[in-house]
């Protein structure tokens, strides 16, 4: 098993601990450390802050270890920007695509890049691009030779 960890602490990232829990009843593959956030001081009312283990603070001396990173923030600029920064300062973290059991896709025509969530029974048809650090919320549709670009959110 893989250790994981998701940044962020509010709905989207209770959403993706859920993905990677029904990932975990088909087959065990990740080990949930724990939340991690940007500044400790703005935890919100409705953040899980039993399960926050620290800030980006936390990644520091862990290059001998394996850490998945799943992103479990919808803004699509935020995205972006949280996935350079960590990125560039921990060039060690592995961003796996995070694909609920339920998806349906062409596994030999389409092409989910790093750090992309795809989230329950989501359909994906032929030909298929998803560009690194999207999220496909519960539901979605996307039909043949779509390109969905780098940090793009679908809800």
């Amino acid at each position: 098993m893989k250790d994981i960890v998701i940044i962020g602490a509010g709905g989207l990232a209770r959403e993706v601990k859920y993905v990677i829990n029904d990932i975990n009843k088909i087959k065990l593959t990740y080990n949930f450390i724990g939340y991690i956030i940007s500044d400790l001081k703005k935890l919100g009312e409705y953040d899980s802050k039993d399960e926050v283990i620290g800030d980006f603070s936390w990644f520091k001396g862990k290059d001998n270890k394996l850490i998945c990173v799943a992103i479990g923030i919808g803004n699509p600029k935020v995205r972006i920007n949280i996935s350079k920064l960590l990125i560039n300062k921990f060039p060690y973290l592995e961003f796996p695509p995070i694909i609920h059991p339920s998806v349906k896709y062409d596994e030999h025509s389409c092409e989910i890049n790093q750090g992309v969530i795809i989230c329950a029974s989501t359909i994906l048809t032929v030909n298929v691009i998803i560009k690194e650090f999207s999220f496909i919320n519960l539901l979605c549709a996307v039909g043949h030779e779509a390109v969905i670009g780098k940090g793009t959110v679908i809800n």
